[in-house]
Protein backbone atom coordinates (compact mmCIF):
# COMPACT_ATOMS: atom_id res chain seq x y z
CA UNK A 1 0.00 0.00 0.00
CA UNK A 2 1.79 3.09 -1.02
CA UNK A 3 2.14 6.14 1.77
CA UNK A 4 -0.28 8.12 2.27
CA UNK A 5 1.17 11.52 2.21
CA UNK A 6 0.04 15.40 3.89
CA UNK A 7 -0.81 16.43 0.31
CA UNK A 8 -2.15 13.28 -0.75
CA UNK A 9 -4.52 13.14 2.25
CA UNK A 10 -5.41 17.13 1.96
CA UNK A 11 -6.63 15.86 -1.40
CA UNK A 12 -9.06 13.42 -0.34
CA UNK A 13 -10.10 15.91 2.49
CA UNK A 14 -11.03 18.71 -0.59
CA UNK A 15 -12.31 15.86 -2.50
CA UNK A 16 -14.26 14.78 0.08
CA UNK A 17 -15.58 18.26 0.96
CA UNK A 18 -16.27 19.37 -2.60
CA UNK A 19 -18.59 16.30 -3.25
CA UNK A 20 -20.75 17.60 0.36
CA UNK A 21 -21.30 21.08 -1.72
CA UNK A 22 -21.63 19.49 -4.98
CA UNK A 23 -24.48 17.14 -3.14
CA UNK A 24 -26.40 20.05 -1.52
CA UNK A 25 -25.46 18.17 1.62
CA UNK A 26 -25.09 20.46 4.86
CA UNK A 27 -22.70 19.06 7.25
CA UNK A 28 -21.95 21.33 10.06
CA UNK A 29 -18.29 21.20 11.07
CA UNK A 30 -18.78 23.36 14.07
CA UNK A 31 -21.61 24.83 15.88
CA UNK A 32 -25.21 25.43 14.69
CA UNK A 33 -24.61 29.23 15.57
CA UNK A 34 -21.40 29.64 13.37
CA UNK A 35 -22.93 27.02 10.65
CA UNK A 36 -19.42 26.55 9.45
CA UNK A 37 -20.28 23.74 6.05
CA UNK A 38 -18.39 22.43 3.87
CA UNK A 39 -18.68 25.23 1.43
CA UNK A 40 -16.95 27.83 4.03
CA UNK A 41 -14.21 25.73 4.24
CA UNK A 42 -12.90 25.78 1.00
CA UNK A 43 -11.66 28.76 -0.71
Amino acid sequence: MPELTTEAALNVLIDWLQNNIDCGNVIIFDNDNDDTDSAVLLP
